[in-house]
């Protein structure tokens, strides 16, 4: 600060009055957000032109942040699903005092009270509602779901609704018969990679998505896709039962241009890739989620063919290395036999993991559960990998996004 106010004179003097007052103006915002937040922490944005990541008040004035128009437009089209529904299950779920931004599955089982799941930083909560449906859930309540559905589960046991994006998916007896169902509510969150501009549209970086179930992995890829697509990217997704696009046809408007090949069956996704790439030029292929080493195979094809690639997965990078069918995507790992002097430096030991090639994902992007708005950000994945291999912590981007106040905060952390 000493040397801040020493050298200002020179600084002023070396500026014309329009740069002096954009850096007076930038000065008093950043001091104001200082004053405000919790650590004093600095904010940033991306250059609108460049998509750089830079200082937020050097991009945006007081006036952009009193604008009315929100950070973060959520659409879930909930009426629609709740149609599925009893009547009374409907209003509880859809009543004013419910937070449905929250609300993430919905569970009826034969004989067992019905529920709703809600996401939260501290784990799920869980709504009974044994009261609006007057009970335990019996067969008629199954059938009467089902007679809606009209037959249109497929052979992955998920069904979805026209022009929605949200998933229902059926548990099956022996003689396959359906005793169990999870609604799924999905959901667009336009802005939502604004998180990650400056990856998306300042690079080329194939991007993994990671996270357990229900932190909203494919809600970021879905308006990834769009992003991608509105900056004349050829973007195809490979959507096994409709996740990322919805049902029908049409692929849902969160997408914009985005283009969607059909999966029949989880066993042909890799296919489907393989053939998305050969017949379609793509520029980016989007799979909402890799679990299979065939997938894992083709997405390395993919990458191998020059073409960008976005993808989900489930875990975390620690997790994803323990994997011995899904590491490929980060790599590989090999165990090398060490000479005399090199295993001095290895502890004695003459055997060493290390990476077996490069990874198909450049970057990984770790969510944690009921945290949307906090990421973890891998932005070299095969350094972060060697160093894990070499028994040491690897660093990441911890960035950050205030959503009232519209801007975003990064923090160097190490795990």
């Amino acid at each position: 600060m000493i040397l801040l106010v020493k050298c200002a004179p020179v600084v002023i003097d070396s500026l014309r009055e329009s740069q002096l007052n954009q850096v007076v103006a930038a000065s008093w915002l950043r001091l104001a957000w200082a004053a405000t937040s919790a650590n004093g922490e600095r904010c940033f944005s991306f250059d609108p032109f460049t998509h750089v990541m830079t200082s937020h008040e050097l991009v945006y004035s007081e006036d952009d942040l009193d604008d009315d128009d929100p950070a973060l437009k959520v659409s879930t089209d909930l009426e629609r699903l709740l149609e599925l529904m009893p009547p009374l299950v409907a209003d509880r779920l859809n009543h004013p005092s419910m937070p449905t931004f929250k609300l993430r599955d919905i569970i009826f089982d034969l004989g067992q009270p019905a529920r709703a799941f809600l996401m939260n930083s501290h784990g799920n909560e869980m709504i009974v509602l044994s009261d609006e449906l007057g009970g335990n859930v019996t067969q008629e309540h199954l059938e009467n779901v089902l007679l809606k559905l009209d037959g249109k589960f497929g052979p992955d046991n998920r069904a979805g609704l026209n022009g929605c994006l949200h998933r229902i998916s059926a548990m099956r007896n022996l003689q396959s018969d359906i005793y169990g169902l999870t609604f799924r509510v999905g959901r667009s969150v336009r802005g939502n990679a604004t998180m990650i501009n400056d990856l998306l549209m300042g690079s080329s970086a194939s991007i993994l998505v990671m996270g357990v179930p229900g932190t909203g992995k494919t809600t970021i890829v879905r308006e990834i896709c769009r992003v991608l697509a509105q900056d004349y990217k050829n973007c195809i997704v490979v959507d096994t039962s409709n996740e990322i696009c919805g049902d029908g046809d049409v692929p849902h408007p969160s997408v914009g241009l985005a283009r969607r090949m059909m999966v029949p069956s989880l066993a042909e996704q890799g296919k489907v890739m393989i053939e998305c790439l050969q017949n379609h030029t793509p520029d980016v292929i989007v799979i909402d989620e890799i679990g299979r080493k065939q997938e894992v195979e083709a997405a390395k094809t993919v990458k191998q063919r020059g073409v960008r690639l976005v993808a989900s997965a489930h875990g975390d990078l620690r997790t994803l290395m323990k994997n011995t069918e899904l590491r490929g995507m980060i790599g590989g790992v090999e165990t090398v036999t060490l000479g005399d002097e090199a295993a001095k430096k290895n502890h004695g030991s003459k055997l060493q993991a290390q990476r077996q090639g490069e990874p198909t994902f450049d970057v990984i992007i770790e969510l944690t559960a009921g945290e949307l708005h906090k990421w973890r950000v891998v932005t070299n994945v095969a350094v972060a990998v060697d160093s894990i291999l070499q028994g040491h912590k690897y660093q990441a981007q911890q960035r950050r996004r205030d959503v009232s106040r519209r801007v975003m905060s990064l923090e160097l952390v190490c795990n």
